[in-house]
């Protein structure tokens, strides 16, 4: 097993709401967990438009064969290349007021985590943002 990975014994899959629950667990890898990747939607996209996409993640986490354990929200930024990008960038919607939206929409939404590049801003900024993102959103993965 690679570095970084930890087994759940089964007996520590009580709590639903625990990473070590069945719920987190895959059924081939029982000790790696399924995350679902997806990719906020554009900044000025309409609420319709939001709406459809969670009904969307609603309608493809309710096909699964498998549990999915958590949303991956990532935090989408314009990148500097020294080749042209193949589409051109679109601002997205901030990941954790997303997740907001998700929480709201979805009836029975997964854990949700927010992937945030960390070196883009300063250590008291980034402080400040882990606050705000857990005490104003709820948020703490």
């Amino acid at each position: 097993m690679g570095r970084g990975y930890r087994l759940c014994p089964k007996e520590t899959r009580r709590d639903p709401g625990s990473p070590t629950s069945s719920a987190f667990i895959s059924p081939n890898r029982p000790h790696l967990p399924i995350l679902f990747e997806i990719i906020p939607p554009p900044k000025e996209a309409r609420r319709d438009e939001i709406r459809a996409t969670a009904r969307a993640i609603e309608t493809i986490l309710s096909h699964t064969a498998f549990p999915v354990a958590a949303l991956n929200l990532p935090e989408i930024r314009p990148e500097s290349r020294s080749s042209p990008r193949p589409q051109d960038f679109k601002p997205k919607l901030a990941p954790r007021d997303f997740a907001k939206f998700l929480r709201d929409e979805l009836l029975h939404a997964p854990q949700i985590i927010i992937n945030r590049v960390v070196v883009h801003a300063p250590r008291e900024a980034q402080i400040r943002w882990f606050y705000r993102t857990f005490h104003e959103y709820a948020i703490d993965h």
